[in-house]
């Protein structure tokens, strides 16, 4: 039983060195998914701050979209009476962009 001396030792340090593993990857998988989240709130708020100015055309329209997507806007436009938006942003070395689409309520 000398052999064994120190195993249990060994095995609790690589149980630990993976649980901790695990954990750092659950927790940057969380962290990327709460930046998409905010990134798409963003697009949501553009598109909808670019929608309020539809009557007033394209460029009224991505005027206000750019003040609400503070500074991560990469398109717009204005389909029909919808405002399009397209919002990318940069986190932990991996582009989020998401569109989202805002105007009336069809009947």
């Amino acid at each position: 039983m000398t052999g064994e001396r120190g195993s249990a030792t060994v095995i609790g340090a690589f149980a630990i060195l993976a649980l901790l593993s695990l954990s750092l990857m659950v927790a940057h998988v969380g962290l990327m998914v709460a930046a998409e989240h905010r990134v798409q709130g963003v697009a949501d708020s553009a598109a909808l701050a670019g929608a309020a100015h539809a009557m007033d055309g394209e460029v009224e329209v991505c005027a206000a979209a750019r003040m609400a997507a503070a500074g991560l806007l990469t398109d717009c436009r204005l389909e029909k009476w919808d405002a399009v938006v397209t919002v990318s942003q940069e986190v932990g070395g991996r582009a989020i962009t998401v569109s989202a689409r805002a105007g009336p309520v069809k009947d």
